[in-house]
C-alpha cells in the first residue's frame, strides 16, 4: 500500500504513524485476527491493508523490516479514537507498538471536565442533570450519546500517555463507564449547557453516583459515541422503553417539522409522562409498565408507510431481537430500521 504523498490528511490534520516490529507478511495474520474480533473489517490493498471506519482510517504498510501502521483521522475526535483502536489492536496481538512522534501527558481529546449546573428529580423515575463547560457544542452534533467516567473516590481522571493513548488510572477495569443519551444542549453564561435524563434503577452504581450529585461537582463526559442522527424520510416511527425516552426525545427534537410518524415511550407509570416536542405530525403515545406494556405492545401502534421510512426500536435485548424479527417480517429491510439493544435482562 502506497502512503499519503502529503503529512497531512485530507482534512488537513497531520498522519499519525506508529510501527510494530516484523515484516508485513508476519504481521498481518495477526492484525487481521484483532481487527475482526472486533467486528471490524481489514481490506487487502497492493503492499498492505486498511480499516474504514467513521473517524477515519488505518492504513498498514511494509517498512522495511517492521510494519508501519498509520492513522488517518478526520478530526481530532477521530485521532483520539484512532490512537486508543490502534493501542487495543496491537494489546491484543501481543506486539509491542512504538510511536513514531512521542507525545506530552494530557487529556484525551474525547473527554470534557464540566461543572454540574443542576440535579433534579423531574418524576418519580427519572433524574435531569444539567452540566456546563466550555467544550461541550460537540455533543450536539455525531453521536446521540456519550460515557461518563466514575472512578474511585479521589480518582485522578484519564490522561493520554506519549502515544496518545487513553490512560485509566488504577486500571480501565476499575472504572464504570455508562452510556447517557445528549437531551439538548443550550447557551448559558459560562458555556453550553448539556442536559441528560438518567432513568432510575436498583442495580448498579449509577444511582448511588446521581444521589450525591450537587451543583459545582466536576464531571467527565467523553464522546460523543454511537447511533447518529436517523436518516431523514417522510415516516419516523420510534419505540423506546425507559432507558431510551432519551434518545427519541432528542431525535424528535431535532427532526423536519413537516415528518409524520408515531413515537411509543414505555415508562413505569403515568406520573413518569414528559413533555416531548417535535413535529405535529408525530403522534406520541405512552404506555406503562404498571399496566403490564412493554415496547413490543409498540410495533402494531406504527401504520407503516409503503417507502420513504425509518423505525427505531430502542430496549432491552431480546425484546431488541423479537422487534427485528417483527420488522423484518413487516417488510422493512436494512437501512430503513433499527432495532438497538441499550440493556440486557
Amino acid at each position: 500500500m502506497t502512503p499519503p504523498s502529503s503529512p497531512e490528511t485530507q482534512t488537513g490534520l497531520a498522519a499519525i504513524a506508529a510501527h510494530v516490529g516484523g515484516p508485513l507478511d508476519a504481521v498481518l495474520p495477526g492484525f487481521r485476527t484483532a481487527v475482526e474480533g472486533m467486528g471490524m473489517k481489514l481490506v487487502d490493498a497492493d503492499g498492505g491493508a486498511s480499516v474504514t471506519l467513521s473517524r477515519g482510517q488505518i492504513l498498514v504498510s511494509a517498512d522495511g523490516a517492521s510494519t508501519q501502521l498509520q492513522l488517518l483521522p478526520k478530526d481530532r475526535m477521530g485521532a483520539q479514537v484512532l490512537r486508543d483502536l490502534l493501542d487495543t489492536l496491537t494489546s491484543r496481538m501481543g506486539v509491542a507498538l512504538t510511536w513514531d512522534d512521542p507525545l506530552p501527558k494530557g487529556r484525551p481529546a474525547n473527554l470534557s471536565l464540566a461543572r454540574v449546573v443542576s440535579s433534579e428529580r423531574i418524576s418519580p423515575s427519572f433524574q435531569r442533570i444539567a452540566v456546563t463547560a466550555p467544550d461541550l457544542a460537540r455533543f450536539g452534533e455525531g453521536g446521540l450519546h456519550f460515557t461518563l467516567p466514575q472512578g474511585a473516590e479521589g480518582q485522578d481522571w484519564p490522561f493520554t500517555d506519549e502515544g496518545g493513548v487513553t490512560r485509566w488510572p488504577g486500571g480501565a477495569e476499575v472504572w464504570h463507564r455508562p452510556v447517557f443519551t445528549t437531551r439538548e444542549i443550550t447557551e448559558g453564561p459560562d458555556g453550553p449547557v448539556l442536559t441528560f435524563d438518567v432513568f432510575w434503577h436498583d442495580t448498579g452504581r449509577t444511582p448511588g453516583w446521581v444521589a450525591s450529585l450537587v451543583a459545582g461537582d466536576e464531571i467527565a463526559l467523553m464522546g460523543p459515541s454511537g447511533s447518529a442522527m436517523p436518516k431523514p424520510s417522510a415516516y419516523l416511527g420510534l419505540i423506546a422503553d425507559e432507558t431510551a425516552v432519551p434518545v427519541v426525545a432528542r431525535i424528535l427534537a431535532q427532526a423536519d417539522p413537516a415528518v409524520m410518524g408515531q413515537a411509543v415511550l414505555v415508562v413505569p407509570s403515568p406520573e413518569d409522562r414528559q413533555e416531548i416536542a417535535g413535529p405535529s405530525g408525530v403522534q406520541v403515545t405512552w404506555l406503562y409498565r404498571s399496566e403490564g406494556k412493554s415496547p413490543l405492545d409498540g410495533l402494531p401502534l406504527l401504520a407503516l408507510p409503503d417507502s420513504d421510512r425509518y423505525v427505531l426500536f430502542a430496549a432491552e435485548k431480546s425484546e431488541a431481537a423479537a422487534a427485528k424479527e417483527a420488522l423484518t417480517e413487516r417488510g422493512l429491510v436494512r437501512g430503513e430500521f433499527l432495532a438497538a439493544s441499550y440493556w440486557s435482562a
